[in-house]
């Protein structure tokens, strides 16, 4: 999120995470397969019947 941020909401970042003597990059791993995971291999599944991204579902 705060790389997001730095990205597109500042034009310079107000400060940085560091660990040690470095500033902290991370990743997220899927903790089922151990896989780095990457924007392009996740997708939003809709679990509630009549709901979607944008909320309630009309039907004409």
């Amino acid at each position: 999120m705060i790389s997001w941020g730095d990205r597109w909401v500042v034009t310079a970042p107000p400060g940085r995470i560091r660990h040690r003597d470095h500033e902290l990059v991370t990743h997220t791993v899927c903790e089922t397969c151990g896989e780095r995971v990457h924007g392009e291999d996740v997708h939003r599944e809709d679990l509630v019947p009549g709901w979607d991204q944008s909320g309630p579902v009309t039907t004409p």
